[in-house]
């Protein structure tokens, strides 16, 4: 429903949506989680007046991690449709992350599917540490993503340390060790490097 870009269907939609949102089924509510962009996109104020993205900031500390995971990705497709024209977009449009909402989507990251992992790790990578020890607990939920089998999953990864890194310039050098250390255990890297080697010596 949230699809159908009609008036008459969307004003009728937040009634069903509320009750959605609010399910005992973590699938209805991660469904949901989804149709609150999509109405966004549609009406921003209808998404807004009712409540929507309060909803949806709420559902980020779900119990359930496909639920975070959609709520992540539908904040922040909100969030980017209101960076393109920040005068006009209300302020709950933004997807700010701080230190709580850090921790719960360290949580759930590796209870996600790979396309949750990327959705979280990319609006990781957007947060900037605040001190040492913050860094490097970011670098010890996030390295063991280096070793996963989808590709974007470890880039998204990648990106999520190299933002650590650059938040932690000036702190010690154990996060990166840390990143060291993921590497020499990782079959993919060590693959990748005997590959590059072989075809040099081609």
């Amino acid at each position: 429903m949230g699809c159908l870009r009609a008036d008459k269907i969307i004003d009728y939609l937040c009634d069903p949506l509320r009750k959605c949102l609010r399910d005992e089924n973590p699938y209805v509510r991660k469904t949901a989680a989804i149709c609150v962009a999509k109405l966004y996109d549609l009406k921003p104020e209808l998404a807004i007046d009712n409540g929507f993205l309060d909803t949806l900031q709420g559902m980020v500390s779900d119990a359930n991690p496909m639920v975070v995971a959609n709520a992540v990705t539908a904040l922040t497709d909100i969030h980017v449709s209101a960076t393109q024209d920040p005068e006009n977009a209300h302020p709950k449009a933004f997807f700010a992350i701080n230190s709580h909402i850090l921790g719960k989507l360290l949580i759930a990251l590796n209870e996600c599917s790979e396309w949750g992992r990327v959705a979280i790790l990319t609006q990781l990578a957007r947060y900037k540490a605040t001190d040492e020890k913050e860094s490097e607990h970011i670098c010890e939920r996030v390295v063991p993503q280096f070793q996963h089998a989808n590709g974007s999953v470890v880039l998204a990864a990648v990106k999520v340390r190299l933002s650590s890194l650059d938040s932690s310039f000036g702190f010690s050098h154990r996060g990166l060790a840390l990143t060291r250390g993921a590497g020499n255990n990782d079959s993919y890297p060590q693959r990748a490097t005997t590959r590059t080697r072989q075809t040099a010596h081609s």
